[in-house]
């Protein structure tokens, strides 16, 4: 809580003069009042004849009370003498609303409130007094002839004599007052949100004291006067006191949150004594050739304390604390010093945290003790900046002067304390120049050094952190070249340009530091020419650091600060050679820079001679081919390219392979890197050291025959039904291998869950070398061998069957459903590898900056589509499909059809494939015999995209689109004649579904072990579970066997409609067991 007390006056003797000569009105609320006798009029009354009562020697009391002031204009009065207005008591106001605090000061009862324009208007007169009243909403508009318009509530022109005390003015206009004479005085009045002057006086005398400014456009403003204010305190006004010609003392004073505390604009004499400015925006402002004499004040968190212009200034004994914009601003000023100074805890966002100097100078007046300790400078002059700029002067000042004609330098009179002040960039106590400018030694006459420096430094003590920042900084004199980060290379007069080579538009990588005159590092604006061209601009700072410029042509560079054009440093000279365009680039002839090659331009790649990088966009390849021709591909597998975007240097093979997975190199990633293998089971390349992996062939012949056994010894067939599911879920899975398992798996058991779809798609699926060198061409060719492999199996078993009564005797009513199980298992190996085989990318060539295609071979685009040794192996592939693919595809799709037509003699040849297609067609309804031929066509579609397919996305949502309608057949239509089979189908193809749409939403996610586990691992359950159920049913045939060996004595009855009858001819047994086993499993399937 803040009070201004006001001071409550004893009825002054002119008021009593003024009663015995003239006249005491009483002004009242309420016309029934009176005082002393006298009857009370409302102010109404008086003021519309103002001829009749305001005359000289006539004093206004005002009973307390509110007086309604209306009428709506200035009241004139004029050439009268000794008349007073007096209000009644003085009590505490209520609070004034202050961001700070509450503020409270002492008002008359006495209110005159304006319900119009209305105010008083005293001109050619003597002796006016105001005591105690409070005008309220007062404020008239007119013309004056000097000022123009004028807004006010107290108009006063030629006055001698003007005395106010304990006057409030509130929401109002201020007083202007023109050629006011002398004796003329304010006391102990109030201010409040008075606009746009509080005081407007010209050409007057006036002392103020003990008055209260608060929330006013401008508080005082006066000019060609002198003006005391004493006492007073101006809070959270625009402007405080505004002077112009002036001669002001300000004595023990307040300025709270002002925007301008103090302003002179023009030759103003300021004398401030025992002054406290808190939290102003500008403490002081002195303009063209004031002057001011500070003494004894505090100035404490104001933005500016200080700023000065063309202007002297003196303090003495006083303290600067806080401020934020740089404590003192001086332009071309001096300031004077003398007696204990404090600057302490002061910022600026750029230069110079206590001073920020511009062609100014400080002189230090002995006796003088100054203080600095933690002031900041985000860039330059923790304490002081100056640029040393004297635009009036030939010689240059420097900007500390010392006047100790007393003192020497063992014995000064000068004491500066550097405590703790910091800036961010250079100069963390001083930033500006002390070699090249000269001190007064007239003050100084018993100082021996002559040096500005060693003065500087003989009368100061430095107490300051441990920095990398230098405690003296000035401007840059000359760029260096860092050598290291200690050792600098600078130049001389005579110094040889250094040689550098680049490419047209390649930066030019430069480390440089600028260093000043005590050769410390200081940031610097450092201009690169090229002859009298500006190249480019930069900004150094307080250390070696990289810089860049940019050039195309051979040129000359030379290197120089903003200092440099007046003659300060020698350049730093620069030649620059270039080089020939690199691979991939070719010289623009408009910007004589490195670009793209017309070849890489047209495929969307992007091209930077800033590192001689080429960036690729996603799912392509950029490289070299022979004779060292650049291509790009945009047509790069998953499995062995980078499908993202990244940038690739073509002088580095290295980089060049960056663009490959898996250990893949060479065009379109389709080889391996040097000295590595493809190897079987993945994508990938391996260093294999020896063949002994060929043994591997043993281990392929005998899983060939194991499988031709499982099929044989469990009736693990297509006719049954059970295994058809598996099959196909294994298929599509398969088709996206690369997509699921990542890499073949994440752990142990996602590595086990992807051999085991690797197995039933007849792959090996273990990560294996097979023989050193192999590459993807002779991987196409051993992709055929265990399907021929298993055909030829299935031939030696049916030739076999005729000369052996045991096999025969085995095989004869299992080999057709036995072949059609390993024809379907085969299907889908030889379509993948076919649709490998036909699949094929153009490479862009560039040739002579045209660009030419080249066809290649997708998975190994390092051969030559269609010419050499893909020749061969692009026939075996069309060989495949003639006669197996489209064979087999046809006449399981188009045959049922076919057979309720085959008594035509045209299509009897169908009867003779009945065995065959009974095999596929038994676990179905009659309508839908077409099934399994409709799954194929679904294959050849799904593996022909996915063969071709760049994006994982696409693949995944294949997969979806091409389970999702046999899904919906399956659990809709009700293709099998078992339901559990129908069941099982509708699970699996479920589980494909759901798995191709997790790992579509997680496919930026590495971690998909749980989703594969789940989906691939219920299957393999599945799959197992079937296993199982041929397992029990091939034990209870085999006991059933061993007992019908021993004879009828151990046989149990058959059970009544069983199929399995005993013959007692033991020579016909075997044919009959055979029968009965074929008629047990039949029933398996109905």
């Amino acid at each position: 809580m803040l009070d201004v007390p006001v001071v409550q006056p004893v009825l002054l003797l002119c008021i009593l003069v003024s009663s015995c000569q003239g006249f005491t009105y009483c002004v009242s609320p309420n016309t029934s009042a009176t005082y002393n006798g006298v009857a009370c009029r409302n102010l109404s009354i008086y003021v519309r004849n103002p001829a009749s009562y305001f005359q000289s020697f006539t004093s206004f009391v005002f009973l307390p009370g509110n007086h309604v002031f209306d009428l709506g204009e200035f009241l004139q009065i004029d050439n009268v003498t000794n008349v007073t207005f007096v209000g009644g008591q003085i009590q505490t106001s209520s609070p004034h609303v202050w961001s700070k605090s509450p503020l409270r000061v002492e008002e008359s009862s006495s209110k005159l409130t304006c319900s119009k324009p209305s105010g008083f208007s005293f001109t050619n007169s003597f002796n006016i007094t105001l005591i105690n009243l409070v005008l309220i909403n007062c404020s008239v508009h007119a013309v004056d002839d000097i000022l123009g318009d004028i807004f006010a509530s107290i108009y006063l022109s030629n006055i001698e004599g003007f005395y106010m005390e304990g006057v409030s003015i509130q929401n109002s206009s201020g007083i202007i007052g023109i050629t006011i004479i002398h004796q003329i005085s304010i006391m102990s009045s109030f201010f409040l949100h008075i606009w746009p002057e509080a005081l407007s006086l010209f050409n007057s005398d006036v002392p103020i004291y003990n008055t209260t400014f608060m929330y006013c456009s401008t508080a005082i403003n006066s000019s060609e006067g002198n003006i005391e204010i004493m006492g007073s305190t101006l809070i959270a006004n625009t402007y405080g006191v505004a002077i112009s010609d002036e001669y002001v003392i300000i004595e023990d004073c307040f300025f709270f949150d002002n925007t301008y505390a103090i302003l002179s604009t023009q030759s103003s004499k300021i004398t401030v004594n025992g002054c406290v400015f808190d939290n102003n925006e500008y403490a002081m402002g002195l303009l063209l050739l004031s002057k001011s004499y500070v003494s004894s004040s505090v100035f404490s968190r104001n933005v500016n304390a200080g700023y000065f212009q063309n202007s002297d200034i003196h303090y003495a004994n006083s303290s600067f604390v806080g401020s934020n914009f740089s404590c003192i601003t001086a332009l071309f000023s001096k300031l004077y010093f003398t007696g204990d100074v404090h600057f302490a805890n002061n910022f600026a966002p750029d230069f110079g945290g206590a001073f920020f100097m511009h062609g100014s100078v400080i002189h230090l007046t002995a006796p003088v003790t100054m203080v600095f300790e933690n002031n900041t400078a985000a860039l330059s002059g923790g304490v002081l900046y100056s640029d040393n700029t004297f635009s009036a002067l030939s010689y240059q000042p420097c900007f500390f002067q010392f006047n100790d004609t007393a003192g020497t330098l063992d014995d000064p009179n000068i004491h500066i304390f550097f405590n703790n002040n910091d800036a961010h960039e250079s100069g963390r106590i001083l930033y500006g120049s002390l070699y090249e400018c000269t001190l007064d030694r007239s003050l100084i006459p018993h100082y021996d050094f002559t040096s500005p420096l060693l003065i500087l430094t003989a009368v100061s003590t430095i107490t300051e952190s441990d920095s990398n920042i230098t405690d003296l900084a000035a401007d840059p004199k000359r760029v260096c070249r860092c050598t290291s980060e200690s050792y600098y290379q600078c130049p001389s007069p005579q110094s040889t340009p250094v040689s550098i080579t680049v490419y047209p538009g390649q930066e030019v990588t430069l480390s440089i530091v600028s260093l000043d005159e005590y050769n410390g590092a200081t940031p610097a604006i450092v201009f690169a020419l090229s002859g009298s061209k500006i190249m480019t601009v930069f900004r150094t700072i307080n250390r070696c650091s990289d810089y860049t410029i940019s050039a195309t042509v051979n040129q000359n560079i030379t290197l120089l600060t903003q200092e440099a054009f007046v003659g300060y440093q020698n350049p730093f000279p620069l030649s620059v050679e270039m080089l020939p365009c690199p691979l991939g680039f070719t010289l623009d002839p408009g910007t004589q820079a490195c670009v793209c090659s017309s070849v890489l331009q047209q495929n969307g790649a992007v091209c930077s001679i800033i590192n001689q990088t080429i960036q690729k966009p996603a799912n392509s390849w950029v490289g070299i081919v022979a004779n060292n021709t650049v291509a790009i591909g945009t047509f790069c597998l998953v499995e062995n390219c980078n499908q993202g975007s990244t940038s690739v240097n073509l002088s580095s093979k290295i980089s060049v392979d960056m663009q490959c997975i898996n250990n893949h190199g060479g065009i379109l990633c389709g080889g391996c890197q040097e000295g590595l293998s493809v190897i079987l089971g993945s994508a990938s390349c391996r260093k294999c050291t020896n063949n002994y992996y060929l043994f591997l062939l043993v281990v392929f012949a005998l899983m060939g025959v194991s499988l031709v056994g499982l099929l044989f010894l469990l009736n693990l067939t297509v006719s049954i039904g059970t295994v058809n599911g598996i099959i196909f879920y294994a298929n599509i899975i398969n088709s996206n291998s690369d997509a699921i398992f990542r890499n073949g798996g994440t752990n142990g058991f996602t590595r086990f869950l992807s051999v085991f779809i690797s197995w039933l798609n007849l792959d090996f699926g273990i990560e294996t070398c097979f023989y050193d060198s192999m590459d993807s061409y002779s991987k196409a060719w051993l992709q055929f061998v265990f399907p021929i492999y298993i055909m030829f199996l299935m031939v030696v078993i049916i030739i076999a069957g005729r000369f052996s009564n045991t096999i025969s005797r085995w095989c004869k009513h299992n080999v057709v459903p036995a072949m059609a199980t390993l024809v379907l298992l085969l299907y889908t190996k030889i379509l993948r590898n076919v649709a490998a085989i036909f699949s094929y990318t153009d490479v862009s060539v560039d040739k002579a900056n045209l660009s030419f295609y080249s066809s290649r071979w997708l998975h190994d685009a390092n051969v030559e589509y269609l010419e050499g040794k893909h020749a061969p192996l692009f026939v075996s592939g069309v060989a495949m499909t003639i006669l197996y693919i489209f064979p087999i595809t046809a006449v399981l799709l188009f045959t049922p059809c076919l057979q309720m037509k085959s008594h035509w003699k045209p299509l009897m040849w169908v009867n003779k494939l009945k065995p065959f297609l009974d095999s596929y067609q038994a676990p179905f309804k009659d309508r839908y015999r077409f099934w399994t031929g409709a799954l194929l066509l679904v294959r050849f579609f799904l593996y022909g995209f996915v063969t071709v397919s760049t994006s994982t996305v696409a693949n995944l949502l294949a997969v979806v689109m091409a389970v999702l309608f046999p899904l919906v057949c399956i659990l809709g239509l009700g293709v099998y004649k078992k339901w559990s089979l129908t069941i099982l189908e509708g699970f699996l193809y479920s589980n494909a579904v759901v798995l191709a749409i997790l790992v579509y939403l997680q496919s930026k996610d590495v971690n998909l072990t749980a989703v594969v586990s789940l989906g691939v691992g219920s299957a393999l359950c599945c799959f197992i579970g079937i296993i199982g159920y041929h397992i029990i049913v091939f034990t209870k045939l085999t006991t059933f066997l061993k007992r019908a060996k021993l004879g009828p004595k151990h046989q149990d009855s058959p059970r009544e409609g069983s199929p399995i009858t005993i013959s007692a001819n033991k020579d016909d047994l075997y044919e009959e067991l055979s029968d009965s086993i074929s008629g047990y499993r039949k029933e398996l399937i109905n």
